[in-house]
């Protein structure tokens, strides 16, 4: 499949984003990713999106480092690794919500500390519950639990994207 104007302009506009993204310290390391759905006239009918392989801090993002990958994971273009967890995340958001054509995930500074605040943890927001190598430590009802490995727990993740687990519903 040859790469599209659609698709070349996409890319520059979401390494843009990384690249900003990066200039306001809205990135941990290598934690955090982004990504861009494409039109349909740009992948020939068959759904795919942008995403960042991991291993590149958001100021290493060029246009060329980006992944194009099929909503099943497939890469289509690009080198370097599809993070598994970004992946099922942006997918996910893709798929259930069409008009979310850009996913940014990011780790905004300083909210470490306000996740060590007693009481001070926010619904949703996985920086205090994430450590790298696609490993997740989560609170539920109070109790911290072990780390486990996150690809065990995908359909609780997508109950959670869903809005279908009244635990987490808005």
């Amino acid at each position: 499949m040859k790469m599209t104007e659609t698709e070349a302009e996409l890319r520059r506009d979401l390494a843009a984003v990384f690249r900003a993204m990066s200039a306001l310290g809205m990135t941990e390391q290598i934690a955090g990713h982004n990504s861009m759905m494409l039109p349909e006239d740009a992948t020939g009918s068959e759904p795919m999106f942008l995403i960042n392989p991991r291993g590149w801090h958001f100021s290493e993002i060029t246009a060329s480092r980006l992944l194009l990958c099929k909503l099943d994971g497939t890469v289509v273009r690009g080198e370097g690794e599809l993070r598994r967890v970004a992946f099922h995340i942006h997918a996910r958001i893709h798929t259930q919500h069409p008009g979310a054509r850009c996913v940014l995930h990011t780790h905004p500074k300083y909210l470490t500390a306000l996740s060590l605040i007693e009481g001070g943890r926010m619904a949703f927001t996985h920086q205090n519950d994430m450590a790298l190598a696609d490993q997740f430590r989560m609170q539920h009802r109070g109790a911290w639990s072990d780390y486990f490995d996150a690809r065990q727990h995908l359909d609780s993740w997508r109950r959670r994207l869903d809005k279908s687990d009244p635990d987490y519903a808005d």
